[in-house]
Formats: structure tokens, C-alpha cells, sequence
């Protein structure tokens, strides 16, 4: 068996979110945070055992007994705060964490675009959550980090605090020269080219927990589509195969991936953020700005996209190989294709399953070009032991095309296999909208012969998200996510805790100082216990648990402190899931044995399995967690999850600010119409009429709109 390296892969994937990409983006902010401190600490620890090389990995009561440490008391050494640090350093898990892969769809693809570059930032001014701070000085330094902190600039301030005034204006309009959304997009693309510009101040590294060859792809619905045939003529026969035959459809599933650092693979746009003045690096910096548009291009809602790439990019592509197999070549060679695409998320909008595939194939490349002897030695042995088999399967002889065929095949199964035993990667997905229970049907009354739970309008939203959801389906993922056992994927979505108030708003605590969590009652206002006989405190999950969950994932474009509030959700969701969630069985049945569960000393174990049960072990651990145990007299206690839980209000909207908006509202919808009118071959006459019925009935009609996104900010309990 190959030695297990200390390296554990990571891929990183994030679904479709409108404008709750806030959230993604927040929970992106703190896995990086969380590796950073990691390393952080790992370099503090080298320096500290450079100090005091006699410290490193020894018990403390032994060390007592040492000369080193008469010396270190004579010399007036505070042995307290030295015992805490020793402690400390000696606790720090020494896997490393290397991520493989970052993808998305939609705005989850928006953030991973954004993400790729923030991976390579030697500063990326993470924004803490800090709602006790009122000195006007720290306020204005946190205003300058959320700036020049690219995830959180992004997706909270966006262009403007007053989101909904840049939506509903006319510049896309004037600037295309026809309504192509219902809402101004033009926005997207100055966020996104203003996200990945690269300028003197920005220090491009390598961070330590980053793969020097990582892949970014996003995914992409072509509305061309790629050209099929089934090579069926009008009889129902088999067509020549030169020929196309009569039977033609079209297949939209597309994406575009990136490569960075020594990676330039065949199919994959090359990007290196350290190449200035560069044209050919210029140009796809601008192609990661134009996908990052185009996989985000809300249906209806937001414009469509258009980028033309290399046909290099599409034939070579490795994941468009595995989605398109049955081409050899979807595009004519040595062109540039020209193409419109929208949302990514509408027909894989969590890309979960091309995720695990292309990691699984970076892994099995990373083993065959490993210059470990003792693993070139087994793959060596291997084959050799297979080549005699198959000459003995073989007397009259093989080909040597055929033998190198057979060889190249039994190595793939050799690699795929050993990167399965290993079990040293996992996939974590970040859904701000994960699929949901839905209430059973109601059983029709005897005497009814048929049930009618929707009208017209209904049919049309159940058609859609029947046709949505079918698209999303992943059946060859339900064993694997079923399988509790099984440590290759996870799942991060927003989880929001409700807490008892006093009158002024503030949290009621308990005798313990605990926050008082409000519990969930029937309908008759009397607790609700679990099985163990214990009251269940109320808590929201999914979209319903975001702010801009509310009006189909567009609710957080009416109020910026909706961002702001699910990005700092993201982040501390984060904080517990790493804590509690994120982790691998070390201990009793089915315990996995890999890069992980093997960094983890009893003495680490006692710090870090304090949150996340004695049989388990975190991925990541969270620095905080051993600060917080290991506390110095220089430091202050770190915030837990817990208590930022209760001091993150959830936002309330003041329908008067949209309702102010009705001209904008009207205008927006008028000039929609008359655009359209105008491109028709309707007559003066026509056209006169619809303008005569669109202002006898503007003012009904703004009411209704408001009436709706009213009716559903109270469900999301968003009201004021």
C-alpha cells in the first residue's frame, strides 16, 4: 500500500443564489479566514520552536524536570504564559489543506470567479462581524477593509446603497437599444470587471492551503446549444455515418474553465494575476469577466450574455469531454465560437457532480506524475504483474497497440482506485437555497372526482419549478449523500436561531448568562418536545432563514442591510459548520484513516472535539477554538459563534421606501412596453390604445406589485 501523504485536497463548489450570493460569498470569506489563521498559527508555531526547539512535542510535567527549564526560571521567564504557548503549539493539527478546485453556477459561479483571485491575495481583508464597535475611527477602518475586501464589496455594496434605484433605470435600455431584462443589469459587469482588476497595491502569492495548479470552472447555458444527430433518416433507419441523417437536436449544457499557476492544461484558460500589460493574459482576464456575467444572467430578470472563446476551449475541454462524449468536436477547429448564454443554474446549478469528477482526475494525474519512489515502485510492480497476465491470457500474442491500450486502462482503475482508498479529498457545496420538503397533498374528499390545488397561474410557477428541479436531479449522488459514512461531500446552507427579546431588543439570558432561544409551540401555543423529551428551539433553515431568500432570491436588492445581514450569516454558519460539522470519524466504527484523522494527537483532540463529538476530528480547525482554551494574559477571549448568533438582527424593510419608487417602477415598466411596441409591426392605432391602457391602469397596477412583494416580506417576517 502507498504511505498516506499529510495532504488532504479540498474542492470547493456554490450553487445559484440571485442575490444571495452575499451569503455564499460570506461563508467563502470564512473558510479562507479560518485556512489563513490556520497558517498563521503554523508559522507562529515554527518560530516559537525555533526559539525552543526543547519544547516541541513534549509533555509539560516532563519538561519540568529538564535543565532548560531551571534555566528559563532563573531567567525570569513567565512559565505560565510559556506553558500556555508550548501547549498551544503543540495542539496545532499538521495536515495540510489544499484546495484542488473552486466552481459555481450563477451567482455561486459570480463568487467563484471573484474567489479565484482572493485565493491568490496576500491580504484579503476579511470583515468580521463587530456590532459593539462605535468609535468613529475603527468604524471608518472597517468601512475601508469592507472595500477593499472583494467578496463583501461585491455582493453588499454592489454599486450603490440604493440598489433599487440602479435596477429600475432606463441605461440598459438606451445603451442596447431594446429591452433585453425586466431589470437594468448593466451593474453585473462593472462589478465584475471591478472585482478582478489586479493594481500595484495588490500583493499576488501563493497561499499555503492553495493547490499551485488549481482549475476554476463555472457552468453556462447555451442558448445555441451544441448540434446532436442520431444519424436517423426520415425511414427510422441508420443513416450513413458521413452524413448528419434527419434527426437533429441540441444539447445546452456548457461551461468554461480556468487554469492558474503551473497549471495550463489543454482546454483551460490560462490566467496569471501577475502577468501586467500581458494582452493574451489581459484578454482572459476580460473572458473570466464576461463568464462571471454570463453565468449569472438571470432568466428574464437580468440581460443575457454573449462572449465568444477559443474552440480549443470547448474540443479540449476535460468536463466538456465527460458532458458531451458523444462528440468528438462540438465546434470547427481553430475559430473563435460566438455564443449567448444565460444563468448557469438552469440546468446544473450545483455542479457537484463535475466537481467530483474533475477532482478525482486531478488526483489520479497528481499520483502518476508523483516522483514518490515508493509509489513509482508499486505502479511498477503493478503493471508488470498485469502485462504477464494478459500475455498469458494472450498465447498466439497481442499487438502492441492493443497491449498499451490494455496497460493504460489498468493503470487508470489502479489510480482510480488508490485515490478512493486514500479517501484524502472531499467536495463542500455552499447552498444558500437547498432543496426542501414539501408538504404532502392533501387527500381529496370522498365524493370528488378530481383535485384542483392550482389555477392558471399556478400550473405555470409549478411547470417551471417541476422543470427546474428535474434539470437539478443528480441520482448517481443519492447513495453517496445518503451514506452517513461517507466523508466525500458536504453541504454548508443558511441556518438562522431565533432568541427571546426584551422590550428595548435585547437578548433575555438565562441563570448560566445563555441566551433564552424561543421555542417552537403547536397550534395551540404549548411546547413541542423531541424524543428525548427536550423543547425544540425555533429555527429557520434554507431560504427561509436569509434575507434574500424573500421574493425568489431578488430580496436583496431592495435593501443593502438584507446583504449585509446574509453575508455575516454566511460567516458565522461558517464558524459553527467548521466547528461541528465539517469533520471525519476518527474513532470506532467506520472511522476513516487518512490525512486528517491522522494529524490529530490525543492532546489536540481534547482542544478540537469539543464541538464537533469525541469520535471526530475537523477538517479545518478553527484557531479560535484552541485560543479560546488556551488563553494568553496579552489576549482576549475570541467571539463564539453563539454569542454573534444573538447580536445579528434580522433586517426590517420600510414599504414607504418602495412605494416612493412608483415613477421609477412605472417608468421602467413603460419604457419596457413602448420599446417593445416599437419593433412590433403593431399600428398607430394599436400602439395608441396599449398606451391608453397602461395609464388608466398604472396606478392599480403599481399597487398590486406592491402588494405582493409586501405580502411576501411578511412571510420572510422582513416588515417593519
Amino acid at each position: 500500500m502507498v504511505e498516506k501523504p499529510k495532504t488532504f485536497h479540498l474542492a470547493i463548489t456554490m450553487a445559484g443564489a440571485i442575490s444571495a450570493g452575499a451569503y455564499t460569498a460570506g461563508v467563502m470569506d470564512y473558510v479562507l479566514e479560518a485556512l489563513d489563521n490556520w497558517a498563521a498559527m503554523k508559522q507562529k508555531a515554527d518560530e516559537f520552536f525555533d526559539r525552543y526547539p526543547f519544547l516541541k512535542g513534549i509533555e509539560w510535567d516532563q519538561f519540568t524536570t529538564t535543565p532548560d527549564f531551571k534555566e528559563l526560571t532563573k531567567a525570569g521567564k513567565n512559565m505560565d504564559d510559556l506553558q500556555k504557548r508550548a501547549f498551544r503549539y503543540n495542539s496545532i493539527p499538521d495536515h495540510d489543506i489544499q484546495i484542488e478546485i473552486i466552481s459555481g453556477a450563477s451567482a455561486g459561479g459570480m463568487t467563484a470567479a471573484i474567489a479565484s483571485l482572493v485565493l491568490q491575495l496576500e491580504n484579503k481583508h476579511h470583515v468580521k462581524f463587530l456590532p459593539d464597535v462605535t468609535n468613529r475611527e475603527t468604524l471608518k477602518e472597517l468601512d475601508e477593509i469592507k472595500e477593499n475586501n472583494r467578496l463583501f464589496h461585491s455582493w453588499v455594496n454592489l454599486t450603490s446603497d440604493d440598489m433599487l434605484s440602479v435596477l429600475l433605470g432606463v441605461d440598459d435600455i438606451k445603451f442596447v437599444g431594446k429591452p433585453v431584462a425586466a431589470l437594468n443589469s448593466l451593474f453585473i459587469r462593472q462589478v465584475s470587471e471591478r472585482a478582478l482588476r489586479v493594481d500595484e497595491t495588490d500583493n499576488i502569492t501563493r497561499s499555503p492551503f492553495v493547490s499551485e495548479d488549481f482549475n476554476l470552472f463555472v457552468t453556462l447555458t447555451n442558448l445555441e446549444g451544441y448540434q446532436k444527430s442520431l444519424n436517423i433518416d426520415s425511414s427510422g433507419q441508420r443513416a450513413d455515418l458521413q452524413d448528419y441523417g434527419d434527426f437533429i437536436t441540441y444539447d445546452h449544457s456548457d461551461l468554461i474553465m480556468f487554469s492558474f499557476g503551473e497549471n495550463e492544461d489543454p482546454g483551460t484558460v490560462h490566467i496569471d494575476f501577475n502577468r501586467k500589460n500581458d494582452p493574451l493574459n489581459d484578454e482572459n482576464i476580460k473572458l473570466l469577466s464576461d463568464a462571471a456575467v454570463a453565468t449569472g444572467a438571470f432568466p428574464i430578470g437580468l440581460e443575457y450574455a454573449s462572449f465568444a472563446r477559443k474552440a480549443e476551449y470547448i474540443n479540449d475541454n476535460f468536463l466538456i469531454k465527460q458532458i458531451h462524449s458523444d462528440a468528438k468536436e462540438l465546434v470547427e477547429k481553430d475559430t473563435k465560437y460566438l455564443t449567448t448564454f444565460i444563468d448557469g443554474g438552469l440546468i446544473n446549478n450545483e455542479p457537484f457532480e463535475l466537481t467530483d469528477c474533475l477532482l478525482k482526475e486531478r488526483l489520479k494525474q497528481k499520483l502518476k506524475n508523483s516522483n514518490d519512489k515508493d509509489l513509482k515502485k508499486q505502479i511498477k510492480q503493478y503493471l508488470d504483474d498485469f502485462e504477464k497476465k494478459i500475455k498469458e491470457d494472450y498465447p498466439d500474442g497481442i499487438s502492441d497497440e492493443e497491449l498499451k491500450s490494455k496497460m493504460d486502462a489498468a493503470l487508470e482503475r489502479w489510480l482510480d482506485t488508490e485515490v478512493k482508498r486514500q479517501k484524502n479529498y472531499t467536495i463542500l457545496m455552499i447552498d444558500p437555497f437547498p432543496s426542501e420538503r414539501k408538504k404532502p397533498a392533501e387527500n381529496v374528499q370522498d365524493g370528488k372526482r378530481n383535485y384542483y390545488p392550482f389555477d392558471l397561474i399556478g400550473v405555470v410557477k409549478q411547470l417551471v419549478a417541476t422543470m427546474r428541479s428535474q434539470l437539478l436531479v443528480k441520482s448517481n449522488l443519492f447513495n453517496s449523500a445518503r451514506d452517513i459514512n461517507d466523508f466525500s461531500c458536504y453541504l454548508i446552507a443558511p441556518r438562522r436561531r431565533k432568541f427571546e427579546r426584551t422590550a428595548d431588543g435585547k437578548v433575555k439570558r438565562d441563570e448560566q448568562s445563555k441566551p433564552v432561544p424561543v421555542y417552537e409551540t403547536d397550534k395551540n401555543g404549548d411546547l413541542i418536545f423531541d424524543k428525548n423529551n427536550k423543547s425544540i428551539s425555533k429555527a429557520y433553515d434554507g431560504s427561509a432563514a436569509i434575507a434574500c431568500g424573500s421574493l425568489g432570491g431578488f430580496g436583496g436588492f431592495l435593501d443593502k442591510s438584507f446583504r449585509e445581514h446574509d453575508f455575516y450569516l454566511g460567516r458565522i454558519n461558517c464558524q459553527s459548520f467548521l466547528r461541528k460539522h465539517f469533520r471525519i470519524k476518527c474513532n470506532g466504527e467506520n472511522s476513516i484513516e487518512n490525512a486528517v484523522t491522522a494529524a490529530y494527537t490525543d492532546q489536540m483532540k481534547k482542544y478540537f472535539q469539543k464541538e464537533c463529538g469525541a469520535d471526530y476530528v475537523p477538517i479545518i480547525p478553527e484557531m479560535n477554538l484552541l485560543i479560546e482554551q488556551t488563553l494568553l494574559t496579552t489576549e482576549n477571549q475570541p467571539s463564539m459563534p453563539d454569542e454573534l448568533y444573538c447580536k445579528l438582527l434580522f433586517p426590517k424593510y420600510n414599504m414607504k421606501i418602495f412605494e416612493a419608487s412608483r415613477d421609477k417602477v412605472l417608468k421602467r415598466i413603460w419604457t419596457i412596453v413602448d420599446s417593445t411596441m416599437q419593433d412590433s409591426k403593431l399600428s398607430w392605432l394599436a400602439r395608441k390604445y396599449i398606451q391608453f391602457g397602461f395609464w388608466k391602469t398604472k396606478i392599480s397596477l403599481f399597487e398590486s406589485l406592491s402588494s405582493i412583494i409586501k405580502k411576501e416580506l411578511k412571510a420572510w417576517e422582513l416588515i417593519k
